[in-house]
């Protein structure tokens, strides 16, 4: 879950912890990416994964998505099994682009981006 927020919405607002990433203002988004959970304040909305790709993406087929991106098999199984959530805080992602392949190309950066952070387990990369 914690990869899919990256990609998705990049990175949380400062002071994020380890199992609360805050999006947006203090009754915006929280994601739980050790317990693979989200839940948006204003409208009530929650739930795991698959619901978070499909109201993100707008994209009915939140599976293929998630395949198409490397992170399911063709199996419908996780294809990474660190069960650490990567960390959010000195990620340099985020931000829109106009149109799908644009946030798809985004998204691409921040996955990259968020394995290269989940890879440094004492927090020792250089940021540029």
């Amino acid at each position: 879950m914690g990869e899919v927020a990256l990609m998705l919405l990049g990175k949380p607002n400062p002071g994020a912890k380890r199992n609360d990433w805050r999006y947006g203002d203090s009754d915006g988004l929280s994601v739980n990416p050790e317990r693979g959970i989200w839940h948006d304040f204003r409208s009530g909305e929650g739930g795991g994964v698959l619901a978070f790709v499909k109201r993100e993406t707008g994209r009915a087929d939140a599976r293929a998505w998630l395949r198409e991106r490397g992170l399911l098999n063709e199996d419908g199984r996780p294809t990474k099994t660190n069960k650490a959530a990567p960390r959010a805080n000195g990620f340099n992602g985020g931000g829109g682009g106009d149109g799908d392949d644009n946030k798809d190309a985004q998204a691409e950066r921040n996955l990259n981006e968020a394995r290269r952070i989940a890879e440094d387990p004492c927090g020792q990369e250089q940021l540029d």
